[in-house]
């Protein structure tokens, strides 16, 4: 497999059960970042412009895999910082600089992110943060 996100060649036709259980996740994470985000900024570290997608996941659309896998990795992110110091400092650590990621922001790495390692960095990012 490789590290790309955008290659989902290695997706196989979900069973159905194990597909609604992944929406309802994906539907949690998505719902949880717009409550504690926005959904401007929630569309933002996703890679896109529009709100409109964020609010389709939250009925149980799933997205394009490029921007699931941001989703999840984001709420990740967030939900460690949020639950370590709080929704403002959340928001603060996202769009702030950040040394561990060579001084640009969570935010901006989850966005442009193109490889599965780019995504686990900012994870990786906030662990250090809530740690110290």
């Amino acid at each position: 497999m490789k590290d790309a996100i955008f290659d989902d060649s290695f997706i196989t036709e979900p069973d159905k059960e194990i597909d609604m259980e992944m929406n309802s996740r994906l539907s949690d994470s998505a719902r949880y970042l717009k409550l504690n985000l926005g959904a401007k900024m929630t569309a933002y570290v996703c890679g896109l412009s529009d709100i409109r997608p964020v609010n389709s996941w939250l009925r149980g659309k799933r997205p394009e895999l490029d921007v699931e896998m941001r989703l999840r990795y984001a709420y990740q992110a967030v939900m460690l910082v949020r639950e370590a110091f709080g929704g403002e400092t959340a928001q603060a650590w996202l769009f702030g600089k950040n040394s561990h990621l060579k001084d640009c922001a969570p935010a901006m790495i989850l966005r442009r992110a193109r490889t599965v390692a780019e995504l686990e960095d900012v994870v990786s990012a906030a662990k250090v943060f809530v740690s110290v």
